[in-house]
């Protein structure tokens, strides 16, 4: 497993701030029927255009990484941290930038999924709702910016597995139209095989899984013929989400019989000193294996075999 070629972002944006969250308890049964049902937290980061260009392809045997188009992770002196809040009724509507999102993840049910904003003005404020349904997240950057990043975690119980997502941006409380897009949340318990990476600390820790043909899921190769899928590379390149998770999983009906390996890539420490790692394997929703272990330096030169299971 080389680790030659370039490590990409997921997506059009780069994280340059802190995060911020928002959260609540019990919201997945709540009978209100709001926001909170389908995203029972909220973090958000603030995005900044790059100031310089990385180009470091073709250096071979290095770890060399490609940044988000047209944006990398920069410096801008002291920004004041976002801050998360839930408000009843409907977002504020009218005078407001459009904005485009874009899905940089797959949405499973209790799980963290990013989604990357971008306006066609500088904005401060971000509206998060789910359409037919009450209430709404609002997100202040505590800076202007004309992208940010959200991690959207999915209520474990969502009154459906099927909605509209619709994010709007604006300044001053004032809003545009909300983009919409359709988002449809699977279930691991559904899945033949999950396998989940869980760690410690702002750190690029990546998910290797290795299926009984030899086809390897990871970072630069998300998905295989059968249907195995990485649904998120967290903290890339040091363009920290802090979801601090992965997972590969193969939809019911998918996975191909026989031994998988599991490994762990310590991709880079991001200046921590450690990273305790917890990695589970789902099979048919039943959990079949469990290990824990700590990453320290600041990379390992490949990833390493934590554990083997089989499928069935």
């Amino acid at each position: 497993m080389p680790r030659s070629g370039m490590k990409r972002l997921g997506g059009s944006l780069a994280l340059a701030s802190i995060v911020a969250l928002g959260s609540c308890s019990g919201d997945s049964t709540s009978p209100s029927g709001t926001v909170k049902d389908y995203f029972s937290a909220v973090q958000a980061a603030v995005m900044t255009p790059s100031v310089a260009s990385l180009n470091v392809a073709g250096i071979s045997g290095l770890r060399a990484k490609r940044q988000r188009p047209s944006m990398i992770a920069a410096s801008t002196g002291a920004v004041s941290a976002p801050t998360v809040s839930f408000h009843t009724g409907t977002p504020p509507s009218g005078g407001g930038p459009t904005v485009m999102g874009q899905a940089e993840s797959s949405p499973f049910v209790g799980q963290p999924f990013r989604y990357g904003i971008s306006g066609s003005a500088n904005f401060t404020t971000i509206y998060i709702s789910v359409a037919g349904v009450t209430g709404y997240w609002q997100v202040d950057l505590g800076s202007s910016t004309l992208g940010a990043e959200l991690v959207l975690t999915l209520a474990n119980n969502p009154p459906s597995s099927t909605f509209t997502l619709q994010t709007a941006i604006g300044s001053g409380g004032s809003a545009g139209t909300p983009s919409t897009a359709t988002i449809s949340a699977a279930d691991l318990a559904s899945s033949d095989v999950a396998v989940v990476l869980t760690w410690t600390g702002p750190s690029d820790v990546d998910l290797h899984v290795v299926d009984p043909k030899g086809q390897e899921v990871y970072w630069n190769a998300p998905t295989t013929p059968e249907g195995g899928k990485l649904n998120l590379d967290s903290n890339p390149a040091c363009a920290l989400d802090n979801a601090n998770q992965e997972i590969i999983s193969w939809p019911t009906g998918t996975a191909p019989t026989g031994t998988y390996n599991v490994l762990i890539d310590y991709y880079d420490s991001c200046n921590q000193t450690s990273a305790p790692w917890t990695i589970k394997v789902l099979r048919k929703g039943q959990q079949v294996t469990s290990k824990t272990g700590t990453l320290t330096g600041t990379s390992t030169a490949q990833p390493v075999s934590v554990t083997s299971f089989t499928f069935p």
